[in-house]
């Protein structure tokens, strides 16, 4: 395992090798609908040039419950798991920055349910302060040899506790940390139990984890969310993705340009990166073909990000990434 980060120009970047797997960050993942997208496309082999990959469950109760849904869950993933051994698989759990609430009997169940798929790299879930610690010591026991444990906290977690389980994973040699997406907290706003968290981890510039945040909204405010995470020395970024038609109504898709969303318009010039055509026409194709409006510009963020992102630290200053994206947010005290 290899972690290499350096800092240039105010922005944290590097480079990883995990379980003989190489790439660079800051990185935009891809989940396993991203994979879905480039099937009905016919583009098996494409390359969204990253070598993460979050594949989600979206019904975790059913999961739980239902053995043959689990069953086929397992069968599924374990297919998605060895169709991409150049990548990093972990997997993502739809639900739990809401009314899905990992305990420490469901974090063993998405323990065991993992090894089962065959993950290298198994997560468990920490949204509560009671026995955090012990639980984590405990959730490390039941990792196989050849496997690596990783912590995925919630931002929002009190901050002693935070910094604690991020510390413990820190000096234990972990590979990888991941966090759950939420929206740091606005300056002036009540909520402001988060602030501490994103601060803590933003003057820890140097630590050599690779740091990843899952389902992390699109957008904050017209700027992608990725840039927005970027500030606060988060390395890696996967969206959160929604059930439902891909169809969208032409008027209502956003497109990735840069940094902001932009209305997809007929006379928008950014070029598909499936068809080789003008997005906007490419969208069109799709809705008329396969019902799937939203398809080629989903594709198309991805790729925008992670070409936004090679040699991002030569590109930009922190200075410059803070006036792109704005006074949305606290400004942070180093």
């Amino acid at each position: 395992m290899t972690i290499n980060v350096m800092n240039k120009n105010g922005i944290r970047y590097g480079s990883f090798d995990i379980h003989g797997i190489q790439g660079n960050f800051p990185n935009q993942a891809i989940i396993s609908t991203n994979l879905n997208h480039i099937k009905y496309a016919d583009q098996s082999d494409f390359d969204f040039q990253t070598k993460i990959l979050e594949i989600v469950s979206f019904f975790p109760s059913k999961l739980r419950f239902d053995s043959v849904y689990r069953k086929k869950k397992i069968k599924e993933f374990s297919k998605i798991i060895q169709e991409n051994p150049d990548k990093l698989c972990l997997l993502a759990v739809r639900g739990v920055r809401g009314n899905f609430k990992m305990t420490k009997e469901i974090n063993e169940f998405f323990i065991q349910f993992q090894i089962e798929c065959g993950f290298k790299i198994i997560k468990a879930f920490f949204q509560y302060e009671r026995n955090a610690l012990e639980n984590l010591e405990h959730y490390r026991s039941m990792i196989p040899n050849g496997c690596s444990f990783v912590a995925v906290l919630d931002e929002n977690l009190k901050h002693q506790t935070f910094r604690s389980l991020y510390e413990n994973c820190y000096n234990k040699g972990d590979e990888i940390i991941c966090f759950l997406g939420r929206k740091p907290s606005r300056q002036k706003s009540k909520n402001i139990k988060n602030k501490l968290n994103f601060n803590f981890i933003l003057r820890r510039e140097d630590d050599k984890i690779l740091r990843l945040i899952s389902f992390a909204p699109k957008s904050n405010a017209g700027i992608a969310s990725s840039y927005v995470y970027q500030l606060f020395g988060i390395d890696v970024y996967s969206f959160m993705t929604r059930l439902g038609s891909e169809n969208v109504p032409q008027f209502k898709l956003m497109a990735l340009n840069g940094f902001r969303y932009e209305l997809l318009l007929p006379t928008t010039s950014l070029i598909c990166v499936l068809t080789g055509k003008n997005l906007y026409q490419s969208s069109k194709w799709f809705e008329s073909e396969m019902e799937k409006s939203s398809l080629p510009v989903s594709v198309h963020t991805i790729i925008e990000l992670n070409n936004n992102f090679k040699d991002f630290q030569e590109k930009h200053t922190r200075e410059e990434l803070e006036e792109i994206v704005g006074n949305r947010f606290y400004r942070f005290s180093p």
